[in-house]
């Protein structure tokens, strides 16, 4: 009986690479590192090896463990089986009593197949596999190029060229046709006008999610949540057509006793961050 009959490999594999992904994005939210959108880039470029990878680690266990060979996972025994119609998750146990938790659906043929793992459950069976994922991507945080720049100079990035104009702190803002928004308690707010420009051949909206400011004393701040509708002229989320320039307004909040700081964005697909002296 061949074992690859029962375990759809490259599903799997899909299966623990996009839950790979997802958990890497979110350490590198939870992280202080204001190069999010530059990481995952990061990622996606090494999934086609570590998805041979992955493969190579899953038939290995299926060889090991049809073959009899020395293997912690060779004798398992069934510890629950949940059905919900022509899919299933199973729970196994080997003789270190460890677990591992599968997903199964039913074939046309009606037999079992193996079309999911448990991402812990595979980080504990075959470890190396993603700690060299890890590895390559702390090589790449070390051999990271910081490219100073400051307010005025002109910036080219993979999608987008921009340009701080000016970065002014202030202890509230109000838009023309809404009420003033006050800094909170002990904070107040840099507001950086900013002209972009979209490099692309498509119109695309302007995010700044992962585009951080860094103070003197270390600490990282998003963009302020309310800045829609808080003043006028907000870049957020407006969209860039290409190559027209668009000038317009970034918040940022704070503390009171930040006394400089710098905006630091990744260029994507290269080891290039550059960090832009605010104040």
């Amino acid at each position: 009986m061949t074992f690859n009959k029962y375990v759809d490999v490259d599903r799997v594999t899909g299966n623990l690479l996009d839950t790979a992904s997802q958990s890497f994005d979110e350490e590198m939210k939870k992280e202080d590192n204001p190069f999010g959108k530059f990481g995952n880039s990061l990622l996606q470029s090494m999934l086609p090896a570590l998805k041979e990878k992955m493969k190579s680690e899953i038939n290995k266990g299926i060889e090991e463990i049809s073959e009899d060979k020395d293997n912690k996972y060779a004798e398992i025994k069934i510890e629950s089986v949940v059905k919900e119609g022509k899919s299933a998750k199973v729970t196994l146990k080997n003789s270190d009593n460890e677990t591992i938790r599968l997903d199964m659906i039913q074939t046309p043929d009606r037999y079992w197949k193996i079309v999911g793992i448990n991402f812990d459950d595979f980080k504990k069976i075959s470890p190396d596999t993603l700690s060299e994922a890890d590895a390559q991507n702390n090589d790449e945080k070390v051999n990271q190029t910081i490219i100073d720049k400051n307010i005025g100079d002109e910036i080219e990035l993979a999608t987008m060229k921009f340009k701080i104009n000016s970065a002014d702190e202030k202890p509230s803002v109000k838009s023309s046709y809404g009420s003033t928004k006050s800094a909170s308690e002990g904070s107040k707010f840099i507001v950086i006008n900013l002209t972009v420009t979209n490099n692309t051949k498509e119109g695309f909206d302007f995010d700044s999610d992962g585009i951080r400011l860094t103070d003197d004393q270390d600490r990282k701040f998003d963009p302020w949540d309310d800045t829609i509708g808080s003043i006028d002229n907000y870049l957020e989320m407006r969209e860039l057509q290409p190559s027209i320039p668009q000038a317009g307004f970034m918040i940022y909040e704070v503390p009171i006793d930040a006394n400089s700081y710098r905006m630091n964005i990744g260029k994507r697909g290269t080891n290039e961050v550059y960090s832009i002296s605010l104040k």
